[in-house]
Order: structure tokens, then sequence, then C-alpha cells
């Protein structure tokens, strides 16, 4: 099971891990770079709210404004009509953010989107190679002969590996 901030930072993150595995993250993702947050770091502000919500958001302060001070890292979040809520969100939103800026390449955002992208071409070599396949029994359909038992083990073999 994943810990609070490798949740965090995958719920937050803008691609959809849903269908990575979890023995994959794990073992392909690094979470140990992930930076931690201080209290002390961070200006925390609350406004008023604007949008859907009705009276209760345009009259209370439950939109956060935190500022992390040492980088000037800016986040406001009113995702929800709640304070407490929009408090932890902003605090998520903002592990996320300094991951990125900090860490750049090695971020758990880039990490995943690294995964995903493996995974991808992976999939597309893996159909590219069965199109080539049934190309070729197509063509041998064409030309009268049937095809072989090697080019049907061929095929089958192929659409046991995406499976």
């Amino acid at each position: 099971m994943l810990n609070l901030r490798q949740s965090i930072l995958l719920r937050n993150s803008f691609i959809d891990v849903r269908f990575l595995s979890k023995k994959l993250i794990k073992s392909k993702i690094d979470y140990s770079l992930v930076p931690k947050l201080d209290e002390k770091d961070l200006d925390e502000t609350f406004t008023h709210g604007s949008g859907p919500g009705g009276s209760k958001v345009n009259k209370s302060e439950n939109c956060v404004v935190l500022v992390h001070k040492p980088t000037g890292i800016v986040v406001k979040n009113h995702e929800f009509r709640e304070l407490e809520r929009n408090r932890k969100r902003a605090r998520e939103l903002m592990v996320t953010k300094l991951d990125n800026f900090i860490n750049g390449d090695r971020s758990v955002e880039a990490q995943i989107r690294a995964v995903e992208d493996e995974i991808r071409i992976k999939k597309e070599a893996e159909a590219a190679k069965r199109r080539e396949l049934k190309r070729k029994v197509k063509e041998l359909w064409d030309k009268g002969n049937p095809p072989t038992e090697k080019i049907h083990d061929q095929m089958e073999t192929n659409t046991d590996s995406t499976k």
C-alpha cells in the first residue's frame, strides 16, 4: 500500500495512474526525493471564495492561498466549500509543485510519465507487429496460399502477450 505522501502525489498528478499496476509503480518510481513541507516556510491566507456553492461560498473565507517563502511558489485552492478540506488540498498541491520545482525530471510526476511512455511504446510496438502479421496472412490468402502453421502460431503468441 502507498504511504500518505505517495498517494497525495499520485492523486495530484495529471496522469491517469489507475492503469499502472501497483507493483510497477513501486518498482519504477522513487519517492525518496519528495520534499517535506515545513509549516514555518508557509504563509497561509484565507480569502472570500466565488463561483458555485451559493452564498456560503461567497460570504465565508474558505479559499486558501499558500505561499512557500523560500521558493515563492503560490498555490490557491478553492475546490471545496469547507475551509479545512481546502487547507489540506492546498498542502497536497504544494508538495506536488515543490517536487516538480526541486526535482524536475526526477519528480514523481515525471517518473510516472516516463513509465507510461515506456508502456505506451511497448504496446505500440506489439500492435505494429500484430498488424504486420495480419498483413502477411491477408497477402497469403489473396495469393491463394493458405497461411502456414508457423504464421498462425506467431499470431497466437502475439495476441496472448498483449492480454
